[in-house]
């Protein structure tokens, strides 16, 4: 039931078709109750907190504090009653909706965890991901981000395993709330997929916040110690720790399905789908969002595929996925925002491009906050229009949306230079970034 399952139904339904939807957690999805949303009312207390701390002596006086348990309760007020109130939608748009697992007994058909069969003329798979497993002793030891959403009190120190997404927004997260963060990353560079030279501005912002990094490690084994916990590393080295955040990656929660008696083939990156989201081996199966292996795992992503899969399954293959650019934020502080090529993605596809960055560490929108290290990239091909856009700044989450409009309809540097953008504000920067 999240942003895939959910706008599939209720198009479905709204197509005519007799739509049942199930769900083994609260309806909403990872995003909604365990992901973006509730984090992101966590990642809004943290940058108040850094915002002050940085105007210190401006004529800001008594820097506030994270009081740990009524941030978690505050997120709960603010998250509860959003999973009724998707229920209540899916019901209001006729679609039957069922709690607990699923899975294939032939090619349509199902049963439930409460002894249910179905059987369905079309099946859509919207499961979403997990963490991946780490497969070291130990393992049970590690929470999931989503229990640390739920954890009342604030460790004095935190692990966590993995340089992407989860740890560096948690990381900041925590650290900003007073616990004393380490972040075990396996690569030479955390953060992969974005711009390597923004990322090591990031790396060195957290530094500076006392944020332990550690890089080309990798844990082998987690032992429980009373009231503390003792990763060994690769490297033999060993840290202890009061709580361990699992941040290694995500898969396709698709492996309790039982596929194969469906038919159904997938690999490591999900269902194999056709340009209609369509299974190439089952043409009854659709799969959609982090289930399919279609591109990165994002919400807006997610609800597009949902939106293609409910028209087809309801008017038979009349629309493809195409998906064009997807601009994608890491909501540290400042917010890391990318759309389209890096670099190195620029030079491994053989484009031809040009080069336009800086630090901006001295603009008036950096300045004027007190936010130091930040930084643009941005990538040019030789008809002057944009492949590649990246931005370390404040504001950088909202102004990689024109970017990435820029790129869906082909504008020229020229052309996004020329709309009147208000002042002073990152958007008004892209002037000087292009």
């Amino acid at each position: 039931t999240g942003s895939a399952g959910q706008t599939a139904a209720v198009i479905a339904a709204r197509n005519g078709l007799d739509v049942t939807i199930i769900d083994e957690t609260n309806y909403g999805g990872t995003c909604m109750l365990r992901g973006c949303d509730p984090k992101k009312v966590l990642v809004g207390v943290a940058e108040i907190i850094e915002r002050a701390t940085a105007m210190e002596g401006t004529g800001i006086t008594g820097i506030p504090q994270i009081e740990w348990k009524k941030l978690i309760q505050y997120k709960d007020k603010v998250i509860n009653g959003m999973s009724e109130n998707t229920r209540k939608m899916l019901e209001k748009n006729n679609i039957r909706t069922l709690d607990g697992k699923s899975w294939f007994t032939g090619k349509n058909t199902h049963k439930t965890s409460n002894n249910q069969e179905i059987r369905a003329k079309k099946t859509l798979i919207a499961t979403g991901a997990r963490p991946r497993k780490l497969g070291i002793p130990g393992e049970q030891h590690v929470i999931t981000s989503t229990q640390l959403l739920e954890e009342k009190n604030l460790p004095e120190k935190t692990l966590f395993i993995g340089g992407g997404y989860i740890s560096f927004e948690f990381a900041h997260i925590m650290a900003t709330a007073g616990s004393k963060v380490t972040i075990v990353h396996r690569g030479e560079k955390p953060l992969k997929g974005f711009e390597e030279e923004l990322v090591d501005k990031a790396v060195e912002n957290y530094r500076g916040k006392g944020i332990n990094i550690i890089l080309r490690q990798e844990p082998v084994e987690i032992k429980k110690e009373k009231q503390e916990y003792t990763v060994k590393l690769t490297s033999k080295n060993k840290i202890t720790t009061n709580m361990i955040v699992h941040g290694a990656g995500r898969e396709p929660n698709i492996h309790d399905l039982n596929l194969e008696t469906a038919g159904v083939h997938y690999t490591r990156k999900g269902i194999t789908v056709n340009q209609y989201l369509q299974s190439t081996t089952n043409p009854q199966v659709y799969a959609a969002g982090d289930a399919a292996a279609t591109g990165k795992p994002l919400t807006p992503k997610a609800a597009y595929d949902g939106k293609i899969v409910g028209i087809n399954a309801s008017k038979g293959n009349t629309t493809k996925a195409q998906y064009g650019p997807i601009p994608t934020v890491v909501f540290t502080y400042p917010p890391l925002a990318s759309v389209g090529l890096t670099e190195k993605q620029a030079i491994q596809e053989k484009q031809e491009y040009k080069v336009r960055k800086a630090d901006t560490t001295n603009w008036y929108t950096s300045k004027r906050i007190k936010v130091k290290n930040t930084g643009y990239k941005i990538l040019l091909d030789k008809k002057d229009r944009i492949i590649g856009a990246h931005l370390y700044m404040p504001g950088s989450e909202e102004a990689i949306n024109l970017f990435a409009l820029a790129m869906k309809n082909n504008m020229t540097r020229q052309q996004l230079k020329d709309v009147l953008y208000t002042y002073p504000t990152t958007t008004y920067d892209i002037k000087y970034m292009i």
